[in-house]
């Protein structure tokens, strides 16, 4: 096969950028089939995954270790999505800078416009697609890293 060939550049496990050294990324989902399969293919195009099953579970996560971004289900028992992220930005963790990029996770489609609405950095839809989360990881990596968490874009 030639360099540049169509069958090169449209891999479906070649990431279309290389991800920042730091990139690891926290999974919050309490259905353990999505939470295996966006696992899955994050590490396909490179990242370094963690996953939990809850917003409880989530920020001790967060107040131990530091993650790149957080891709959180917004509808889950217990707490939500919302309330996770909310309460991460209040105890600002010393582990999670300001630059720390969060993605609501649903298959309802009203609530990716209250992700954006919440602050949230992006939404992806499920059932999750390779092609839509590719999308939103270009998106994550144009955010300006320095970014303060009440500036959010």
């Amino acid at each position: 096969m030639e360099p540049g060939s169509s069958a090169e550049i449209h891999s479906p496990c070649r990431p279309v950028f290389e991800p920042p050294d730091d990139a690891k990324i926290l999974v919050v989902d309490d259905d353990t089939t999505n939470s295996l399969i966006l696992c899955g293919l994050l590490r396909t195009r490179g990242y370094r995954t963690c996953s939990v099953s809850n917003g409880y579970k989530a920020l001790a996560m967060m107040s131990a270790y530091r993650f790149w971004a957080v891709f959180i289900d917004i509808r889950m028992p217990g707490i939500d999505g919302f309330e996770t992220i909310r309460r991460m930005r209040e105890l600002d963790l010393p582990h999670q800078p300001a630059a720390t990029r969060v993605v609501g996770v649903s298959a309802s489609v009203e609530k990716s416009v209250l992700a954006k609405a919440e602050g949230f950095d992006a939404f992806l839809p499920k059932p999750v697609y390779g092609q839509d989360l590719s999308a939103v990881l270009a998106l994550l990596n144009r955010l300006e890293p320095s970014r303060t968490r009440s500036g959010h874009s």
